[in-house]
């Protein structure tokens, strides 16, 4: 499990780097978040096995990871800015996968939607949780994946 979380960290801050320009900074210098609203999007999986993944960005970070993403200058609208971040959440998923089971292995991902909050109805003994909390100078985002334990 403890590989897993890894490469979810890796593959997470690759994304966030690479795609977004965003660069991780020590959780000791982050901002504080506590009284910082969130938005999560989460992309359900199925196919070798099922599971989801839940990304929480806190807002601040929004604007930024819309503007890098789509390189705009002016302050990208919400609708942009809530798409860059299923779009963030739909690359970490579609590139952790092959991770769980090996890259020959199929799954077909869900489109990626906003939700209110993550479903506890997955913090089972039948569903593993891999989490992760990246710091960035913008905000926090926070990964937490949910996958079907296999069945023995």
């Amino acid at each position: 499990m403890n590989e897993l979380k890894e490469q979810l960290m890796q593959i997470s801050l690759r994304t966030f780097e690479e795609f977004a320009f965003l660069m991780p900074i020590p959780a000791e210098d982050a901002p504080p978040a506590d009284d910082l609203e969130t938005t999560i999007t989460c992309v359900s999986y199925s196919g070798h096995s099922k599971g989801i993944l839940y990304i929480s960005v806190t807002n601040p970070m929004l604007p930024v990871l819309a503007q890098n993403i789509l390189a705009e200058e002016n302050t990208p609208t919400e609708q942009q800015q809530l798409d860059a971040l299923r779009e963030i959440a739909n690359v970490i998923c579609g590139n952790v996968l092959p991770s769980l089971a090996g890259g020959d292995k199929i799954y077909r991902l869900k489109a990626p939607e906003i939700v209110d909050k993550i479903d506890e109805s997955y913090k089972t003994d039948s569903w593993c949780l891999i989490d992760n909390k990246l710091t960035f100078d913008e905000g926090i985002a926070e990964i937490f994946w949910f996958c079907e334990k296999p069945q023995e």
